[in-house]
């Protein structure tokens, strides 16, 4: 797939689309440098509790310390709402940029999985959004993407967020 007019149509259109198309379209969709983390991008139809647009998930054998082990990215409905990623760029920049940069962390280093887990949950938690964030702006920065000034204001916010 080609990241151009006919893409950002086709990703359109899935916000009105079944499970089947969704997951057709994250079969062929280019993972660019995320490719070598990710095992596979899955289509979850259930909503995730947590808000979550999408969300990396790690293998038994990286959640037991092995090293060199592909995830999993799911990609909930609301990642196909134009209100949250209106543009196709934005969508990529969560999902390769953002959730691909979590899957070559576990696959380089699974123990930072269990640092999540510690008593510094949120200061972990922070500290892993904040290196996948400024991920996402170096991509924006390099003309990578060209995201909406919507998900500009959202890496703004969760950005600052994560220094405080």
């Amino acid at each position: 797939m080609q990241k151009d007019s006919e893409l950002q149509e086709r990703y359109k259109q899935l916000g009105h689309g079944n499970a089947r198309e969704r997951q057709d379209f994250l079969d062929e969709l280019d993972l660019e440098d995320a490719t070598p983390y990710l095992r596979r991008v899955r289509y979850n139809q259930k909503l995730d509790q947590s808000g979550r647009l999408m969300g990396t998930l790690p293998t038994f054998r990286s959640l037991i310390g092995i090293k060199n082990i592909k995830s999993i990215v799911e990609v909930y409905p609301d990642a196909f709402n134009s209100m949250f990623l209106p543009f196709i760029d934005d969508f990529l920049s969560a999902l390769i940029d953002h959730e691909g940069h979590h899957a070559r962390e576990i696959y380089e280093s699974p123990s930072i999985i269990w640092k999540h887990f510690s008593l510094s949950e949120l200061r972990c938690f922070r500290n892993r959004e904040f290196g996948a964030y400024r991920n996402q702006i170096e991509m924006i920065k390099e003309k990578r993407r060209n995201c909406s000034k919507e998900m500009l204001l959202l890496l703004d916010a969760n950005y600052s967020y994560c220094l405080s």
